[in-house]
Parts: C-alpha cells; sequence; structure tokens
C-alpha cells in the first residue's frame, strides 16, 4: 500500500508527467470547446426539409428555453424518414462551460511554457491552486448540465406536454415545434449530450491530477507544510470527533431547512382566502422554481397585499435529503466509536471513503440547487409572463412584485458547509487511520531483527566505548534533527526509540538519513 502511495507521488513530481497532463487538457479542452459550440450543443434547433418548423427562434423563447436541451428523432405522417430535431443547452449552462474550458486550455499551455523554463515555483503556487478550482468548476457544469439533461429528457418523453396555470385557468401547451393535426412518432435521443456530460466529469478529474503534479513540482515542502498543519487539526482522536458532531450538526440543520417554509414547502394554498385562490400547485411550475415574491394587488377599489411562494423541486429535495441522511448517520457512527475509542482500521478506512463520496454529491446539489435558484428567480424578475402568456391568474388586477430569492441562498450556503466539513472529515478519518493506528509501533519481525542486530554488535559497541567514551555526536544529532516527515516514538513494551514517516507509513529502528 504505502509502496503504491510512493511510487503515485513519484509519478506525479515527474515532469514529463506534468507535461502529459497539461497536453492532455490542452486537447481536451479544444475539443469540448469545438463540441460546446457545434450542434446540437449551440446555436439553432436541426430539422428536416420534408416537414416544416412551425418556428424558427423557437429554442430561443423563454418557453422553451427552461426545458432545454433535448434531441429526438421524429417520424413524421409523409415523411420516408427520421428527422432528428433538438434544442441546445441554455446560454448559462454554455457559458459556465465555455469559460471554464478557456482557461484550462490557457493554463494547460502557461504549465508547459513555466515547466520549460523551469519556474517550478510559479507552477506549485499559481497553477496548481487555479486548476483546482478549475476542476471544481467543471464538476460544477457536470452537475448543471446533467439536472438539465434530465429537465429536457423527461419534456421529451412526457410528448412535450405542460400543464400550466394562465389567466383563463389550466392550459395544456406543447412545448415541440410540430404542425397540427400531424401525426408524428418521437423517440427521445439525449445520446449527444450525455456524452459532453462525461466529457465534464473526466476533464474535472485530470484537472485535478494536473493540480497534485503541479503542487508537487521543485519538492514537496510548501506542499507537506501546509498538509502538516491541516492534517495535525484533523488527524486526532479529538479532531474526528468533533468534525463528525459539526456534520452531524450541519446535517440535523439541512433536513429541518429543507422541510420549512418557504425552503420546503409551498406557501398561500387556501382557496378561501383573496390570495390562496390565486397560486397554482408548484409541482405544475416543477422546473421554473424555487421563487418567493409579495405582490400589492389593486382591484375592485382596494388594495391586497399577499406573499406567494414554491419550493425547490421535487428531484432537488430527494437528492438533498439522501445525502444529509447519510452524512447524519455515518458521522453519528464516527462519533459514537470515536467517544468510546472503538476505532477499528477497516471502520475508519470505510467511514473516510464514505464522507468523501457524500462530499462530492453535498457540492453537485448545491450546484443543482444553484441552477434551480437562477432560474426560478430568473422567472420572478419576469413577472411570471413568459412567450406573451403570464402564468398567475390575477383577474385584471395591476400588481407590484416584490421577488425575495436571497431566502433560498441560505439551503445552497448549507450545501457548501456540508461540502467542506465532509470533506475535512475525510481528511481526519484517513491520516488518523494511517498514523495513529498503522503506525502505532514497529511489527515484532523489525524489534526481532533489532535484537539481533544488537546482539551481535554487542562486542563491538564495548570496544567503541573503550576507545571512546565520548558519545556519537552525529547520531545524536540524527535523532533530535528528523527530515521532514519522520517523527522519533518510544515503544510501548521496550521503551525502544523508533522513527515513522507518517506521510509514507515506513517504519524504521535506525533515523533516517
Amino acid at each position: 500500500m504505502c509502496s503504491t502511495f510512493e511510487d503515485f507521488v513519484s509519478a506525479l513530481k515527474s515532469k514529463i508527467t506534468l507535461w502529459i497532463l497539461a497536453i492532455i487538457c490542452i486537447c481536451a479542452s479544444v475539443v469540448m470547446i469545438a463540441f460546446t459550440f457545434s450542434k446540437p450543443f449551440f446555436g439553432p434547433q436541426l430539422g428536416g426539409d420534408c416537414w416544416r418548423i412551425t418556428d424558427s427562434d423557437y429554442c430561443t423563447k423563454d418557453l422553451a428555453l427552461y426545458y432545454s436541451p433535448w434531441r429526438a428523432l421524429i417520424k413524421r405522417q409523409g415523411c420516408p424518414d427520421e428527422v432528428e430535431f433538438s434544442c441546445p443547452f441554455p446560454e448559462s449552462n454554455t457559458i459556465l462551460r465555455a469559460v471554464s474550458l478557456c482557461l484550462i486550455f490557457i493554463m494547460g499551455v502557461n504549465t508547459i511554457v513555466l515547466s520549460c523554463y523551469k519556474q517550478e515555483a510559479t507552477i506549485r503556487k499559481a497553477i496548481g491552486p487555479v486548476m483546482f478550482l478549475l476542476s471544481a468548476c467543471m464538476f460544477a457544469a457536470f452537475c448543471v448540465d446533467a439536472n438539465r439533461v434530465r429537465i429536457g429528457n423527461t419534456l421529451c418523453n412526457d410528448g412535450f406536454k405542460v400543464t400550466l396555470r394562465t389567466e383563463s385557468g389550466n392550459q395544456d401547451f406543447r412545448i415541440a415545434p410540430v404542425g397540427e393535426g400531424i401525426t408524428e412518432s418521437v423517440t427521445c435521443s439525449p445520446g449527444p449530450f450525455v456524452g459532453l456530460l462525461f466529457g465534464n466529469l473526466g476533464l474535472s478529474f485530470t484537472c485535478f491530477v494536473l493540480f497534485l503534479s503541479a503542487i508537487l513540482q521543485g519538492g514537496t515542502q510548501d506542499f507537506v507544510n501546509i498538509w502538516l498543519r491541516l492534517r495535525s487539526c484533523l488527524k486526532t482522536r479529538m479532531g474526528v470527533v468533533t468534525v463528525a458532531a459539526i456534520n452531524i450538526s450541519l446535517a440535523i440543520l439541512g433536513i429541518v431547512i429543507s422541510n420549512t417554509f418557504p425552503i420546503g414547502r409551498q406557501q398561500n394554498v387556501d382557496d378561501s382566502s383573496d390570495c390562496g385562490g390565486r397560486i397554482p400547485d408548484c409541482e405544475t411550475y416543477e422546473f421554473w422554481i424555487p421563487y418567493q415574491f409579495d405582490v400589492k394587488l389593486k382591484f375592485n377599489g382596494f388594495d391586497r397585499n399577499c406573499s406567494f411562494s414554491c419550493p425547490f423541486p421535487t428531484t432537488n429535495f430527494t437528492f438533498r435529503m439522501v445525502i444529509l441522511s447519510l452524512s447524519l448517520f455515518s458521522s453519528l457512527v464516527v462519533l459514537v466509536l470515536g467517544i468510546l475509542n472503538m476505532f477499528e482500521i477497516t471502520i475508519v478506512k470505510i467511514a473516510g471513503w464514505w464522507q468523501v463520496a457524500l462530499a462530492g454529491a453535498a457540492f453537485g446539489a448545491m450546484c443543482i440547487d444553484s441552477d434551480s435558484l437562477r432560474v426560478g428567480t430568473e422567472i420572478c424578475f419576469n413577472n411570471f409572463e413568459l412567450s406573451g402568456t403570464k402564468f398567475y391568474d390575477w383577474s385584471g388586477a395591476e400588481e407590484d412584485f416584490t421577488c425575495k430569492p436571497e431566502v433560498f441562498g441560505v439551503m445552497v450556503a448549507t450545501d457548501l458547509f456540508v461540502c467542506f466539513f465532509l470533506w475535512a472529515h475525510f481528511i481526519g478519518l484517513t491520516t488518523y487511520h494511517d498514523a495513529d493506528v498503522f503506525l502505532s509501533k514497529p511489527s515484532d519481525e523489525k524489534k526481532k531483527n533489532k535484537e539481533i542486530r544488537n546482539v551481535v554488535s554487542s562486542s563491538a559497541v564495548v570496544q567503541a566505548q573503550v576507545v571512546s567514551p565520548t558519545p556519537a555526536v552525529g547520531h545524536q544529532k540524527t535523532d533530535s534533527v528528523l527530515p521532514l516527515g519522520w517523527e522519533a516514538r518510544s515503544d510501548d513494551v521496550t521503551g525502544d526509540t523508533f522513527y515513522v514517516n507518517t506521510m509514507t507509513g515506513e517504519q524504521s529502528w535506525e533515523p533516517p538519513l
């Protein structure tokens, strides 16, 4: 295990590895930029010549924009073959992905140039942190794009039909550019969009590995110093238990917030009130929520102040609740075992990697919640008017909107804190496992080897003491000044001193050189 880790670190420190990773990032970013600005990911929708498209600007209109992207193979009456039709990603998704890809390309080129000029310090201090941020940006793009692909594919599988409440009551809308009275069969085919999602995820991972390689260039002194300081706070039993308690508190807080107004439930659905009868079921607007707003209505000679809200979509709620519940359970187990001092090697190892998996999922939940909040806020500031249709029944009343999206920001911030402390728990658990369990004392085999060496060299030691009674100054200096990462420890049974490398797990009875 330690040998594998050492080989991995050694490979990352190589300049050749740095170049390979940088070249992969450059090539992958160029390819993905080309796909980002090509059909069906960008630009006007695709269509065929044997049947007409009712509206050439259909995909850019706000009513359809919030349900894209989607791609379908449509077989229409009178057409010999299936015709491909699609709507691209929303503009916000394209901007996030394109900016991240351009920055990855620039940083990849800079990495190679700086490496040629032997600027390892600049690579370590500048390129490394930036690549970490770009890795997070690409993972965010993956999460947001995945959510939009889910929405678009759901619309396609529902036959492009949605039921919305308008001033004239519930009304069915068909969000598809097909002619009236024409029979067609639709086969949803989101394959290209799914392929782009894997591209986002793969490039995110490559950027993270490039970040590791960059911070290891020119030596590991800076990285090891930061790592040791961070680990020293988290690797102890007290540190692990404390972070577990924080995770439990955040999980409970997140669960409570997720189920309270306005984040988790709808406001004002009482039809008997002047306000309640005017708000539709939030599930009708699942892809356009959450939002909260106050509105001042003026009708029949008097004013009425109303407050409306719709919570996060059911998909967001379910995903978040699963993550928070699993985080609560795993952190509670770690807390109890830590308090009872009953940590076992296998349990600690599994718990550490389990927490980092939950941290990635929590970051994904934050990205998806942020995207949903962006859509709901945009809808609210447009006064719920899309494609010339108003999706609230105000009975002809004049209204004055005040949108209040900031309350949903509390949930997004909670997602971020949960992600951060789950990651900290992962660091504490894995380093506690290495330093305090595996490295508690040397193996019995090493003890026997030391005893044999002592017996064989006993006469030589006595002769050395007769010739020169002065202590070995060089040996004392080696014991007191150890290389970075090494610690001197005392055996619990014999009291002898042995040496441990807390970074790699290597153990030795002899002082390291």
